[in-house]
């Protein structure tokens, strides 16, 4: 019948042909004689009918089995071929490719010839491939078995991050499709976010006891990050914080006004989805995790998601392994951002993290959750992980360093190859093993440990087998943590990263502005502060004594000819420590220095143009942690021979006093606010004028009368300026006066 009416659209077709012919003469009859024999010969050349197949999925004891199922026919097309609401139909262009959920039986139109299929539930059950010549109506029946059961061992993997109604939608998709889904994947918890649609508050009804579906929130801050909502009762809204909104509330803010119970948890989403930290046009700018040190030095950061579609590469390892490195305990968690109703996209489940618990529960998994009892996979699994017989989220205490015994249990219907025991983000332990499936490999370690650290596994492959998300394969626990003597867990390799995510912060926040209060900027600005704080305050060494090399002592030096200054290079025991130097001169026997300049070099090129006579120079080393050590010997003489004099009029560097400074600058370098000490106060019409390192003027300071100014580092237009060097110049109708020398300043965020 179908192919009667596609006939019948042809023919039709063709009288419309053939009266166009005959208002064009013999020509165009021809032509139209052509185009039915063309015709005539397609409805001759009818193709092959297609084959019918029934595809059954069972288990071992023979009863059906909701499962994945893949399907790529002779011609390379994958069933059924496009978005499909029956069979819940997706697409990935990159790797696994066609894909659908049928259920446990499936009838499928399909050519003759040679079809792939390939079925699969989770990861606990090996997934079957399968390659058939099809000639004619076919019934095929897949067999799949579980090979390990992770409940028996108290773990229930899960989800905290799929959705049923985000954009694009291709379909909808009710929660029983959602269910179908879950249980095809075999996810024992999906949490679902799509905000009030489908929210009760709990375990919603269409569950069943095996596969618990929870309709809550990914709460948006489009400038600090998406986070889960995990076990979410009351609904409390579901974003904020668009450019040119005020970034405020911050998430750490958010979660203290929620007060999640230890059965809640806000898990940071796609904390690294590759957007541009200063930009805010749409995704994937709005999603990044751009407030995650100030969530971990609050105790805002429940979990972690190390593994994501949405994250760049999948997975996120690098900030994680810092933020257990500066002391913090964060759970890894996986929630893949995957959309049931999208047909472009990789299964929710793809990624998952298992935690254990007493039994299934949503209260049982997130507390688990929380516990850092927990690992995250795309396949391989890991019943079995213990540090000195603790299991991860558990701390072992030592009085002393030593050995420990490292015992794992990894099991994967996947071929695996490696596991490696890493020990404060290095890998302290490597164990190969013969690739094979499915595997149940043990092992035991003894692993010296040298002090305070935290140790994990982590697991990896590679696969052929379009089942998994990834042809990569790959498992990491959460840590245990080792205490020894009671000393904390440190290690600054990312410190100084951190200390510059958080200046980035804080110029991002107050550069949007737009406060609703003043108190709102104290607010958010005094949290980042003190983040910031807390990451210098790891460095704890000062910097090492070190020598000045030139000019050496006693030096005269024409410094409008420009003087070359050297010293060497402090050492810092800390690693990944950063040091500034900051150059003082001053008149010889004078208390406060009239120039001051920091650079990262350790050496510079300056020309002193106001400078004659005796003078004293010395450079000062500081640290990330803001600690200081003075050169070795402290203040070196140096004289300026009095011929070099010569005086420009203009420029914020210039000037030909030789009297003492006009102001004194406190602290250099600053970060907050920079306090002024005047030699005399001003008069009317005087002003301290601000200079930027191109000798543009960015701002004045005036207050008739005043002793003591301050400088908030902004703007005329209270816009925080970037860090950098900074010139102060007293602008004044005295002449005398206005000539002063003018004084440099460093501000840091």
């Amino acid at each position: 019948m179908v192919r009667g009416l596609v006939w019948f659209d042809v023919l039709r077709s063709s009288r419309a042909a053939a009266r166009a012919a005959q208002t064009h003469g013999r020509r165009a009859r021809a032509a139209w004689f052509g185009l039915c024999a063309g015709v005539w010969a397609a409805a001759l050349a009818t193709p092959s009918p297609a084959v019918q197949v029934l595809l059954r999925v069972i288990d071992e004891e023979g009863n059906p089995l909701s499962a994945r199922v893949h399907v790529m026919d002779s011609a390379g097309t994958h069933f059924p071929g496009g978005p499909d609401p029956f069979y819940l139909s997706h697409r990935d262009t990159s790797w696994m490719r066609g894909f659908f959920y049928p259920g446990a039986t499936v009838f499928m139109d399909l050519p003759p010839g040679s079809t792939q299929i390939t079925c699969g539930r989770g990861f606990e059950y090996r997934p079957i491939s399968l390659t058939t010549n099809v000639q004619r109506d076919t019934t095929m029946t897949v067999v799949l078995r579980r090979f390990f059961d992770m409940a028996a061992y108290g773990f229930y993997g899960g989800d905290v991050h799929a959705h049923s109604v985000h954009l694009p939608n291709d379909y909808d998709v009710t929660p029983t499709g959602v269910l179908r889904v879950a249980t095809a994947e075999d996810l024992a918890m999906t949490w679902v976010l799509d905000g009030l649609h489908e929210f009760t508050g709990g375990v919603h009804a269409v569950s069943t006891p095996d596969h618990l579906l929870y309709f809550s929130t990914e709460y948006r801050n489009q400038t600090c990050g998406h986070v889960s909502l995990l076990g979410l009762r009351k609904y409390l809204g579901s974003s904020c914080c668009a450019s040119p909104e005020p970034i405020y509330p911050l998430l750490s803010d958010f979660r203290e006004e929620w007060a999640p119970g230890p059965d809640q948890a806000m898990v940071l989403c796609h904390p690294a989805n590759g957007g541009g930290f200063f930009d805010s046009k749409g995704w994937p700018d709005w999603g990044l995790g751009r407030e995650a040190p100030v969530l971990a030095t609050t105790g805002n950061l429940d979990a972690y998601d190390i593994a994501s579609f949405s994250n760049v590469g999948d997975i996120e390892l690098d900030d994680y392994y810092g933020f257990l490195n500066c002391g913090f305990r964060v759970p890894a968690s996986a929630g893949t951002d995957g959309m049931v109703n999208n047909y472009w996209g990789r299964p929710i489940g793809g990624y998952r993290v298992y935690v254990q618990c007493d039994s299934l529960s949503p209260s049982a998994w997130v507390e688990g959750l929380r516990a850092g009892r927990t690992f995250v996979t795309n396949h391989p699994l890991i019943p079995e992980f213990t540090v000195g017989g603790a299991t991860p989220g558990a701390t072992v205490e030592l009085a002393e360093p030593g050995p420990l015994l490292v015992h794992f249990k990894i099991q994967a219907t996947l071929p695996v190859s490696r596991a490696e025991i890493i020990v404060n983000g290095d890998v302290v332990r490597q164990v190969d093993f013969v690739p094979g499936g499915p595997q149940s490999v043990t092992g035991n370690e003894i692993v010296n440990l040298p002090g305070s650290c935290w140790v994990a596994l982590r697991v990896t492959g590679t696969t052929t087998s379009r089942h998994a998300c990834s042809p990569e394969l790959f498992a990491h626990t959460s840590p245990v943590y080792v205490e020894v003597g009671g000393a904390p867990i440190r290690r600054t390799n990312q410190v100084a990263h951190f200390i510059d995510w958080t200046d980035s912060l804080r110029t991002l926040v107050l550069g949007r502005g737009n406060w609703p209060t003043p108190d709102a900027e104290l607010e958010v600005v005094d949290r980042i502060d003190q983040t910031e704080s807390y990451f210098r305050s790891l460095f704890q060494v000062p910097p090492a004594t070190f020598t000045l090399l030139e000019p050496v002592a006693g030096d005269t030096v024409n410094g409008l000819a420009g003087v070359d200054l050297s010293w060497r290079r402090a050492a810092d025991p800390e690693e990944g420590d950063r040091l500034l130097y900051r150059f003082e001169l001053r008149e010889l026997g004078g208390s406060l220095p009239v120039v001051t300049f920091v650079t990262s070099d350790t050496s510079a090129s300056r020309t002193f143009v106001a400078q004659l006579g005796p003078h004293e120079w010395r450079v000062v080393a500081i640290d990330l942690g803001l600690h200081e050590t003075e050169c070795e010997g402290g203040w070196r003489s140096i004289v300026f021979d009095p011929a070099a004099a010569s005086v420009p009029d203009e420029g914020p560097v210039t000037s030909t006093s030789m009297e003492e400074p006009w102001c004194q600058a406190r602290p250099i370098p600053f970060r907050r606010e920079l306090g002024l000490t005047l030699a005399r106060p001003l008069s009317a019409g005087e002003r301290v004028d601000v200079f930027d390192p191109r000798g543009r003027a960015i701002t004045s300071l005036a207050e008739t009368g005043a002793v003591r100014l301050r400088w908030d580092g902004r703007d005329r237009r209270g816009h925080a300026v970037p860090s950098g060097a900074y010139w102060l110049r007293l602008c004044s109708e005295d002449v005398s006066r206005s000539r002063r020398a003018p004084v440099q300043v460093v501000l840091l965020r």
